[in-house]
């Protein structure tokens, strides 16, 4: 009999200790390509996300609570992020990612069934939160960007025929192209060659570029991701041709690529969520001081998604005034916060209404060209 009295108390203790640490932390989740080729992106996020989570609680945590992260790497793989979900689904509160677009629309059917709150940092295809309750992002959309880059094509640059290459095998590359020519033919632009044959794989594009060189073009719409991008571009240029190259924020991290030249990576325009050199976003310098102190580098745009994402979050939660997901959720569709990207209110499908950057690669040193509201 005291046996089994001590096995009990045993037990009751062993529970409540458990309940205790559950009850003590607040969990988060991170899920990107933190390996593999997509890896630049993940890592950043990452970081920004590990960031943001110290800072929080080294402040106190969130309703007294310290965050707890849970990362999981899926390799860019659309069957290992769902795997990677799994791991971590009973474990978080709030879910940041996945990273890209692909992976984060099989992660937020799940998310969505499991009453996860999911907020993507950098997801920017559409359907992403399309129909669900429970899906947000700190980025502006694909559509977005291509609007904006057709709009920048036209006005500032005063472009009057173009030509559009993309990779018909990433729904990324696709989205943006299709939106950047509607709204160039709705602007009075000229589709000169719309172009889905542009492939990550390929390493010599000479047969892409000798057609491009015997088009009367003003601009080339290119968005890629920016391995392919640095690889064209230079190509591009080694040809003689110096006409402007658009790209959409998957252009952010040229200049990390190995081997690439600046000379090259010129009179070429992208859209992006911040630019670090600006100087009038307090904020956001803040950030920038604190990244490079802990990281040794200059954050990119994911790194800055990451850590919104995670204030966000964290935000959310402090208006929720509890972990449950209904809370969290609902609040995060009355939310208004001021990030190192921006402004952020969520519309009715969890998408954030916020400005585009227009970033000019100049001798291959970013500069601000033009901000669309």
């Amino acid at each position: 009999m005291k046996k089994f009295f001590v096995l009990v108390m045993l037990l009751v203790v062993g529970s409540a200790l458990v309940g205790c640490q559950k009850d003590d932390t607040i969990g988060f989740g991170v899920i990107g390509p933190f390996t593999g080729s997509l890896s630049s992106y993940g890592e950043a996020v990452r970081k920004g996300v590990v960031l943001a989570v110290e800072e929080i609680n080294r402040d106190g945590g969130v309703l007294g609570k310290q965050v707890v992260l849970y990362d999981e790497d899926d390799e860019g793989e659309g069957a290992q992020a769902l795997a990677a979900f799994g791991r971590i689904a009973n474990k978080i509160d709030v879910l940041i990612g996945e990273v890209t677009s692909g992976n984060s629309k099989i992660i937020a059917a799940e998310a969505e069934d499991n009453h996860t709150p999911m907020i993507s940092p950098s997801a920017t295809d559409a359907a992403v939160t399309e129909d669900r309750e429970y899906i947000f992002r700190a980025c502006f959309l694909d559509p977005d960007q291509g609007i904006a880059m057709a709009k920048f094509s036209a006005e500032d640059l005063e472009a009057t025929k173009v030509a559009v290459i993309y990779d018909t095998s990433d729904t990324y590359s696709k989205g943006v192209a299709e939106a950047y020519r509607g709204e160039a033919l709705r602007v009075g632009l000229e589709v000169v060659m719309f172009d889905g044959g542009f492939r990550p794989a390929d390493t010599d594009y000479s047969s892409l570029i000798t057609t491009l060189n015997g088009l009367d073009v003003d601009v080339v719409f290119a968005p890629v991701y920016y391995e392919q991008a640095s690889v064209f571009i230079t190509q591009f240029r080694n040809s003689g041709n110096e006409i402007p190259v658009l790209g959409a924020d998957g252009f952010d991290g040229i200049m990390t690529v190995s081997g690439v030249n600046p000379a090259k990576i010129d009179n070429v325009y992208f859209s992006n969520h911040y630019l670090a050199s600006d100087l009038d976003n307090t904020r956001l310098q803040a950030f920038i001081t604190a990244y490079q102190a802990k990281y040794e580098e200059t954050p990119n745009a994911f790194s800055a998604l990451g850590y919104d994402a995670t204030y966000i979050a964290a935000a959310a939660i402090r208006e929720a005034g509890n972990l449950d997901p209904i809370a969290i959720k609902d609040a995060l569709t009355v939310l208004t916060y001021v990030g190192v990207t921006g402004s952020f209110q969520f519309n009715e499908t969890g998408n954030p209404e916020k400005g585009i950057t227009i970033v000019k690669y100049v001798q291959g040193v970013m500069e601000k060209a033009k901000v669309l509201e």
